[in-house]
């Protein structure tokens, strides 16, 4: 089985470079090249990309609106970050209508850990959700990530006295 072609659209080089490196390690995975704009983006799926990671949090362009002028050009399986917070949940409440497969949702904190948990869980949703690209759209659940918050240092109870 050929494996899955993965493109990566995202606006931080940072992140394009793990996830790209991430991919690559996978033996059932290659990453055919990332973007950081749309220009570059078509261009990924006219090399045949099975699968493409978008960045919702996108300072510069509209993601919805990239994503719907890139599905014109190719139907072709998303997973989408979205950022943490309001803006994140507007952004995936519309990128379920428009037939988006995976969506991970992106940690507050942009530390070391948190980054290393998203690109892990970005990996694990392109595998299932191109597990589904020859399969019906009804037969591939949207596949929803969102990071477990850390609990609350305990305070240990002061003595009535």
């Amino acid at each position: 089985m050929p494996p899955i072609r993965v493109a990566v659209v995202d606006e931080s080089v940072l992140v394009r470079g793990l996830l790209a490196e991430a991919i690559n390690r996978q033996p059932d995975m290659v990453c055919v090249g990332s973007a950081r704009d749309p220009l570059a983006a078509r261009e990924l799926l006219r090399e045949g990309a099975d699968v493409l990671t978008l960045d919702a949090g996108m300072t510069r362009i509209d993601a919805l609106e990239l994503l719907s002028r890139l599905m014109r050009l190719r139907t072709v399986p998303v997973v989408l970050v979205v950022p943490a917070g309001e803006r994140g949940d507007e952004i995936e409440c519309k990128a379920r209508g428009m037939g988006v497969r995976g969506i991970v949702r992106r940690p507050a904190s942009r530390g070391t850990d948190g980054t290393r948990l998203l690109v892990g869980e970005i990996v694990r949703t392109l595998r299932e959700v191109s597990a589904g690209i020859t399969a019906p759209a009804a037969a591939a659940p949207l596949r929803r990530w969102q990071p477990v918050a850390r609990p609350a240092a305990r305070v240990p109870a002061v003595a009535a006295g």
